[in-house]
């Protein structure tokens, strides 16, 4: 049986109660299709946004669903919005309520659908299957206690549509007990319990910055560059993710690097 913790009250501080922040709850925008005529060629990747917290007894079930299928694919990148005290995103109410997020857990797909129960590989196939109209490219340097980063990003066709950036940082080996109500031998709560993929901080908006519509050409690569202060995370244990939008949903790719390195675009290989 499915089991999530439906959030309808003020359960913690940080559980769904609305932030005084500079991030508002953005307004739909009007949907444009991606142009579906042209052939990809990057491979596509699949975004799992993990809604979860600490005091959340079946979000141990997510996080072990989503290392599982990190195991099985080179092609899927996580993201763990923290609703708790130990590891909070400020914004994660903003978030969740723009998505219609249920409670916890819950694994947000492509910020286009919910993570089907029992949630394991076959569940993200739709968004596997999918063409990707671009390709991302990061490259990452530490300096005096920052991060600096540089996106690239590839176009394989015109986009016309609104199309947005999110480039963010996240820190894995962060430990801080966890509530566990399964009977899985681990005890409850899980001590000193390793969580992985925590959304730290975003160096644009958490619902993306505008890209013009006049370098989304195809056969352009746009450039990007961000600098996050990292001065308060393990920066060892941290990586960069950044992921382009139709809109603020619709992930169209996604890519991630370990902070200090570069990862190139993802090419689908050309049969011979």
């Amino acid at each position: 049986m499915k089991k999530k913790l439906i959030v309808l009250s003020f359960i913690t501080a940080f559980s769904f109660a609305f932030y005084a922040c500079d991030e508002d709850t953005p307004m739909p925008e009007p949907e444009v299709p991606v142009v579906d005529d042209y052939t990809p060629v990057h491979v596509k990747k699949v975004l799992i946004e993990d809604y979860t917290a600490t005091w959340c007894g079946y979000c141990p079930r997510v996080a072990s669903a989503i290392e599982q299928v990190l195991q099985q694919s080179n092609n899927v990148v996580a993201v763990a919005v923290h609703s708790d005290e130990d590891m909070g995103y400020p914004y994660v109410s903003n978030m969740a309520t723009t998505y219609s997020i249920p409670g916890f857990p819950t694994g947000y797909i492509d910020r286009s659908f919910e993570w089907p129960y029992p949630e394991s590989i076959s569940g993200l196939n739709a968004a596997i299957n999918k063409k990707a109209p671009l390709g991302i490219k990061i490259e990452t340097s530490i300096a005096d206690g920052n991060a600096n980063i540089k996106v690239s990003i590839q176009y394989a066709t015109t986009i016309t549509s609104i199309t947005r950036l999110v480039v963010c940082l996240l820190e894995d080996k962060v430990i801080a007990n966890q509530v566990n109500y399964y009977n899985d031998g681990r005890g409850n709560p899980i001590v000193d319990y390793e969580h992985n993929h925590v959304l730290r901080v975003a160096a644009t908006d958490i619902f993306g910055d505008n890209i013009p519509a006049s370098i989304t050409v195809k056969d352009n690569i746009s450039t990007h560059q961000f600098s996050i202060p990292v001065s308060s995370y393990n920066a060892e244990n941290c990586s960069v993710v950044a992921f382009a939008t139709k809109g603020i949903s619709n992930v169209l790719n996604v890519q991630s690097v370990k902070l200090g390195e570069t990862k190139d675009f993802d090419y689908i290989e050309q049969e011979k």
